[in-house]
């Protein structure tokens, strides 16, 4: 790639790129390489935002983030919690490709990074996270000049978030983080914006993840008077026997009082990148990692199936002058592919796996293969394997205990464009597009078994050694003592 050349315009750079993107000829190498900003708000299943047909006011910034570009109806998370799900986002590959599925499992090095590919090629990277499990000793922090993983985590500690009594240790699960996030993320974007080159910043808030405890006016936006027992708190209590009626009303109101919250968050954040940047010179990606399961299949939270609740979420693209906007992508796609997609305008090809595909096409107005068969797996939670293949509007679920194909595989087969929420199984109706998927669950689970080996996942070295106060932060969330919990 050629060094920036500042003599020529960001006007220029996006009448040359747009004319042929247009064409979906290909994706030019930009004279000026753009400004890369990832925000994620971790746990936000995408039909509790307006932009995604939502009915309350749960997020009036992003909507008009939508508005202005590129939004994606249909994305898939190809794991039901964090780590597995961000890996995946920084690398192109699956998460039984990579092997973050455990909660002491480390990236391996042999896997390249999209951080550790930017800085090579000229890119400051810096990153603001707020989940115990994006530390850097997962592998997350590769390639970043400045990777905060603590700032969070020490306000927590010395009790500067939240209520409570004045120096009284909180859980993070039980604080309001989002203000910490944006005043650390405006800090970073100013130290890039000093560093003169182009940046990648990776903005992580954590919010709507349980507890459900909001803000005031949040904790009552959706839901006022309640007066029953639950009040957002110890919500993994639930997990197996949620609450029904009124109890869990009052907890989804909660939840969406949490997007809320962070919606705000995403709001002053923006309107600092548009202030600090030109727009035309940052490409701005908004999504979330996994979903929220309410009930729709005996559960609460998430990290339990596949099912579309856990893994249906939000993913927005917004280059003004660059995007059209407005454009919305029906065909499905999957958070894998955002590292594809980069890399295709950066113009390198390691994270076009095999499993992810440059969404250029569909960001450029044009068509994106609409039978493309995305894996999601449910990588925590309890014994046995939980695996959905996406195809189109069909979700095949198959479900075993140690080997895929044993004699106790079971399989479930919808249609999301009539059943949304996977209530009418088709396994039985549909011979023929039940052996289509199962081959395609078994062919795409083979290749990740080979890549696993490939990149050497299982190695002993591929291990995070935590400290006491990392263990403590990550069973603050039931990641470690109760693993089925998470």
């Amino acid at each position: 790639m050629r060094h920036p050349d500042r003599h020529i315009t960001a006007l220029a750079f996006v009448a040359a790129f747009a004319s042929v993107c247009w064409a979906q000829e290909k994706v030019p190498q930009p004279p000026r390489p753009p400004n890369i900003i990832l925000i994620a708000v971790d746990t936000v299943r995408a039909d509790r935002l307006g932009c995604y047909g939502y009915k309350k006011t749960t997020s009036p910034n992003i909507d008009r983030l939508a508005s202005e570009g590129v939004v994606f109806d249909e994305c898939v998370s190809v794991a039901s919690w964090t780590l597995s799900a961000f890996v995946s986002v920084m690398t192109g590959h699956l998460p039984a490709s990579h092997g973050c599925k455990g909660t002491e499992s480390a990236l391996s090095p042999q896997i390249p990074t999209l951080p550790q590919r930017l800085k090579k090629h000229g890119y400051y990277c810096a990153a603001v996270v707020s989940n115990p499990f994006l530390n850097a000793k997962f592998g997350l922090g590769r390639g970043f000049d400045k990777y905060d993983d603590y700032t969070v985590f020490l306000d927590a500690e010395l009790a500067l978030l939240g209520s409570g009594s004045p120096g009284e240790p909180k859980e993070v699960a039980e604080l309001v983080t989002g203000a910490t996030v944006t005043r650390q993320a405006k800090m970073l974007l100013a130290s890039a914006r000093r560093s003169g080159k182009p940046f990648f910043l990776f903005v992580h808030y954590f919010d709507p993840h349980d507890s459900y405890i909001p803000p005031s006016p949040y904790n009552r936006q959706f839901d006022d008077p309640y007066s029953g027992p639950v009040d957002g708190r110890q919500v993994p209590s639930y997990r197996r026997n949620p609450p029904a009626g009124r109890d869990l009303e009052h907890l989804s109101a909660l939840y969406d009082g949490e997007i809320a919250y962070d919606d705000a968050q995403v709001g002053q954040l923006v309107k600092a990148i548009d202030e600090s940047s030109d727009p035309a010179g940052t490409l701005i990606i908004f999504l979330s990692d996994h979903g929220e399961a309410f009930a729709e299949h005996g559960m609460l939270l998430h990290g339990n199936s596949a099912y579309r609740e856990e893994v249906w979420v939000p993913m927005i693209w917004r280059w003004k002058g660059v995007l059209p906007a407005g454009t919305r992508v029906k065909s499905p796609v999957a958070i894998t592919d955002v590292a594809a997609t980069l890399g295709k305008l950066m113009g390198f090809d390691e994270f076009q796996t095999v499993h992810s595909q440059s969404l250029w096409p569909g960001l450029s107005g044009g068509q994106l293969p609409a039978q493309r068969e995305i894996l999601s797996d449910k990588c925590l939670g309890g014994s046995g394997y939980h695996l959905a293949v996406t195809r189109g509007t069909l979700r095949l679920h198959t479900r075993f205990d140690k080997t895929l194909g044993e004699a106790d595989t079971k399989y479930e087969l919808y249609d999301v464009s009539r059943d949304p929420w996977e209530k009418n199984d088709l396994a039985g109706s549909n011979p023929s597009e039940l052996e289509s998927m199962k081959a395609a669950v078994a062919r795409i689970w083979s290749e990740c078994l080979d890549l696993r080996k490939q990149y050497n996942v299982d190695a002993p070295a591929n291990r995070v050694i935590l400290s006491d106060k990392e263990r403590r932060r990550l069973q603050g969330l039931g990641y470690t003592d109760s693993p089925a919990g998470k």
